[in-house]
């Protein structure tokens, strides 16, 4: 039972590295900087794979000690404490990741509405052309003949 404690104890622990991962890019994103989105999604992934090998542990150890273990009071109380403290991490890195989504969704519209912008000035641009400038661009393609 020590050992199904101590990984739930480590479980925990990658919530809150998780958790505070989430916080700290938060905080970043909602100044509008992305440059950390490639680390933070290289550290979220690989906090996933750990917690993934936890649960593998976990798993394995409740399934050899059998259908029917018997649990300690103090063990069972300490088992449901990291459960309760695992679904308030868990709740929070959800809360977290909607703040996340929601600027990314934010940043990502700015920029789409920059590019129309730009493209719009474009072709604004390129409506006022001089007619020299079509006249030496049909040079340079040689559709005009010189000679007549």
């Amino acid at each position: 039972m020590e050992t199904i404690l101590g990984l739930l104890e480590r479980k925990n622990l990658c919530f809150r590295s998780f958790n505070k991962l989430c916080f700290d890019f938060l905080a970043e994103i909602a100044k509008g900087e992305t440059r950390g989105l490639e680390e933070f999604q290289r550290k979220r992934e690989s906090l996933i794979k750990v917690l993934e090998q936890l649960e593998f542990e976990v798993n394995h150890c409740l399934r050899e000690m059998g259908t029917d273990p018997a649990i300690a009071r103090e063990e069972r109380s300490r088992v449901e404490g990291f459960l309760r403290e695992k679904d308030a991490l868990v709740k929070s890195i959800v809360d977290l990741d909607l703040q996340i989504l929601a600027h990314i969704d934010r940043i990502k519209d700015e920029t789409i509405h920059k590019l129309q912008s730009l493209q719009s000035g474009r072709k604004t641009v390129n409506a006022y052309r001089s007619p020299l400038d079509s006249v030496e661009a049909a040079e340079g393609t040689k559709i005009l003949d010189h000679e007549a």
